[in-house]
């Protein structure tokens, strides 16, 4: 029994070596999100859980509109016109900044492995109350943050774009291949998926100023030579708007148009963001 148990142990310990410590943290937190929803503590009803997890995926693709596609058709083309800069503007942001101890807080709060465990702590943590507000956003929190890894990977794998580092150039660009690829930027589409939620289930003047984080996450990955300027407002568009889907939808709220367009030229860039009532 205790040469089993030790086999056992071995053979996990060679596995965690072998699968990437995000791919572990990620089955660890959705057995978390499962145990949890499931959780014999809790005297609420915590069904609707299970129903968002399993129905929002296939909502969200089979109900696409034509205005939403082509609003994303012309994101895709801003992103394009952006390109042009982003060679000029990310060298100048990082001599300018990649020192910067206050972008080394806010690069943290990008990395899978940090938000994903924080994440699901705050809703393991929330089902021990009875706040179902509270419940909801945690939860879609940490749904917001799933979601938006996959559409980030799927980019990643269709889009390979080299990053900074590699001295290629903004445009040296393999189409659907595996590898470390820049485009979009997961680390900021994992801060603005991770704090939105929170930003439309208690707006607020707190909750409004939590954006920075996100904010300052986009700046530390181009700052630091890990991403274009087009990767990380690509990043910031899909946290954003996946968080902000999904907290409206789960609210029960009727989304209000959201347009994200990035806007470049010769020499400045910006990102409009655009709210129809």
């Amino acid at each position: 029994m205790f040469c089993r148990q030790v086999f056992v142990f071995n053979l996990v310990i060679v596995i965690y070596r072998k699968v990437k410590k995000e791919i572990v943290i990620s089955f660890i937190a959705l057995l978390v999100l499962l145990v949890g929803i499931k959780c014999a503590y809790c005297q609420q009803d915590n069904s609707r859980f299970l129903r968002w997890l399993k129905g929002d995926p296939v909502n969200m693709v089979s109900n696409v509109q034509s205005d939403q596609l082509l609003t994303m058709a012309s994101f895709g083309m801003g992103i394009a016109a952006m390109s042009v800069t982003d060679a000029n503007i990310s060298n100048s942001m990082r001599r300018h900044y990649s020192q910067s101890p206050i972008l080394d807080f806010t690069n943290r709060w990008g990395a899978w492995e940090t938000v994903l465990p924080v994440s699901a702590g705050i809703f393991g943590t929330s089902l021990l109350t009875n706040n179902t507000k509270f419940q909801d956003a945690a939860f879609t929190s940490l749904q917001s943050l799933f979601m938006s890894k996959a559409v980030v990977g799927a980019g990643k794998f269709l889009l390979a774009r080299k990053r900074p580092y590699h001295q290629g150039g903004p445009y040296n660009i393999q189409i659907a291949e595996l590898g470390y690829t820049s485009f979009p930027s997961g680390h900021t589409a994992t801060a603005f998926a991770l704090v939105t939620p929170w930003v439309i289930y208690y707006p607020g003047p707190i909750t409004y100023s939590l954006m920075a984080i996100p904010v300052g996450t986009a700046i530390a990955r181009v700052a630091k030579g890990r991403h274009w300027l087009s990767d990380v407002t690509a990043g910031a568009a899909i946290g954003f708007t996946m968080a902000y889907h999904l907290s409206k939808k789960h609210l029960k709220i009727q989304s209000d148009r959201v347009e994200i367009m990035p806007v470049a030229s010769r020499n400045s860039v910006a990102l409009s963001v655009n709210l129809s009532f």
